[in-house]
């Protein structure tokens, strides 16, 4: 029998909505309103943790998460019970062009490169044709001003403190040019952008390229 996978966020699940939540707040509920203005009939949150940005959804929302962390999933059943399910998001367990809409909040940068290939590649698959995925995570800055490289020096403290293993995967994301750069090098065409934390944070909206 092979081992169960080690549980990265086990010691963290409790505490993570109380770390991230006052700053990520905003960008949830932007994030909420742009998906609800398209009127999806299915939306994934991929890499879900503990259930926050479902959260922000009214009740009724067609909207599902997944996780491979059992107990980034225990909060999430207490926070939107029977939404969220576990499965990994290399081998999604659902057909094709099932979603209208994939949301992915920083999760791909802790990915080696081959892992994120395989998410990017099954992402892909279960998106409809005319589907989006819509991407938070951090962006190299096109500023060299004095704030934009203070940001970027806490944001690299909080990820040494995740662990040596998320670190490097974080260092090889940023030195492969960050959001703005890996997805579109990956068959993703972004179709808008928001940049946020002095330009260190992207929102971009994805299409598959032609």
């Amino acid at each position: 029998m092979s081992p169960s996978p080690v549980d990265h966020y086990a010691h963290l699940a409790r505490f993570y909505d109380w770390i991230v939540e006052p700053v990520f707040r905003p960008l949830r509920l932007e994030i909420r309103d742009w998906v609800l203005s398209r009127s999806p009939e299915r939306v994934l949150d991929i890499c879900c943790g503990t259930g926050r940005q479902i959260r922000y959804f009214p009740e009724d929302a067609p909207i599902v998460g997944l996780d491979l962390s059992p107990d980034m999933l225990r909060q999430a059943a207490r926070q939107v019970p029977g939404k969220c399910i576990r499965g990994d998001a290399i081998r999604l367990p659902f057909p094709e062009d099932t979603f209208d809409v994939v949301i992915s909040e920083l999760a791909l940068h802790e990915k080696p490169l081959a892992t994120r290939q395989q998410e990017l590649a099954e992402i892909a698959r279960v998106l409809r044709p005319e589907g989006r995925l819509l991407v938070l995570d951090y962006a190299v800055p096109d500023t060299d001003s004095w704030g934009a490289r203070a940001v970027r020096w806490g944001l690299d403290q909080v990820e040494r403190r995740a662990g040596d293993e998320h670190y490097r995967h974080y260092r090889t994301w940023m030195e492969e040019g960050g959001l703005s750069a890996i997805l579109p090098r990956a068959g993703w065409r972004p179709v808008s952008e928001q940049r946020r934390f002095k330009r260190n944070l992207a929102s971009i909206l994805f299409e598959r390229s032609p």
